[in-house]
């Protein structure tokens, strides 16, 4: 037995390795190996669950270094991302937006059924609908109040509903327009969000379209800065695929 231990020791100072230590510097190298590879996966999967706290952190590092316009309408296109153009875009085809509705008889801004209804009779399939809260927060189609009223005052659903647009036309609610585009399959909606919140008014209108996918990928979300565009990802952009941002000067549509 001493003899065995002897000749076990002259192996480690004649400058041999023996099986034994070779197989246990094998086995610990494996483990090193399986310990970077589950931390690399660890890392792989955090990140993909973080992605949009990722991204909002980025945009806010990049606020932090860039302060925010005192105007909300004042970005710089040429500092933003260029729009890469396939031929395909739904605004290739179709260049004009018609706002407020579109016009009707002459008038313009009435948000109403009726422009609305004679947009759509003429072929003119996408348009624009100016969007804010009643005072009892429900989501109307409405440009100013004083569209309805001698004053710039907010009204509650039932007064707005009572009323007339500039005096001669039935006002549009958030989920009537819904239904008109169930019935014109053709139709799309380009947002502009008035006096609240983009991604609440947004999200309201996607609950009153029951994330309905035929109907969603009709919306058009109308942008004002480029800094808008993180926050509205993350809370609703995945299920509506088409947003744009809105130019800086000139008119969006008829």
């Amino acid at each position: 037995m001493l003899r065995i231990e002897k000749e076990k020791v002259s192996h480690y100072f004649d400058g041999s390795i023996t099986p034994t230590v070779c197989c246990t510097m094998k086995s610990q190298k494996c483990k090193f190996l399986l310990l970077h590879i589950l931390l690399l996966c660890g890392l792989a999967l955090l990140v993909l669950k973080y992605v949009e706290e990722i991204q909002m952190f980025k945009q806010t590092i990049y606020d932090t270094i860039h302060p925010k316009s005192d105007s909300e309408t004042t970005d710089d296109p040429i500092t933003l991302y260029p729009v890469e153009i396939n031929g395909d875009e739904w605004f290739v085809e179709h260049p004009l937006i018609y706002h407020a509705g579109g016009a009707i008889e002459g008038n313009k801004y009435t948000n109403s059924v009726e422009a609305v209804e004679n947009t759509l009779s003429e072929g003119k399939n996408f348009i624009e609908i100016d969007l804010r809260y009643t005072c009892d927060n429900v989501l109307v189609c409405a440009h100013n109040w004083d569209d309805i009223y001698l004053e710039d005052r907010q009204p509650t659903l039932e007064e707005f509903l009572s009323s007339k647009i500039q005096g001669k036309f039935s006002p549009l609610t958030a989920e009537h327009l819904i239904e008109i585009m169930r019935q014109n399959t053709e139709m799309y909606l380009i947002t502009d969000i008035k006096d609240t919140d983009l991604c609440t008014a947004i999200s309201d209108l996607v609950a009153l379209a029951e994330e309905d996918p035929a109907i969603l990928d009709r919306f058009i979300i109308q942008l004002y800065t480029g800094r808008e565009k993180t926050p509205f990802r993350k809370s609703i952009l995945l299920k509506i695929p088409n947003s744009f941002l809105r130019p800086t000067t000139g008119e969006i549509g008829n």
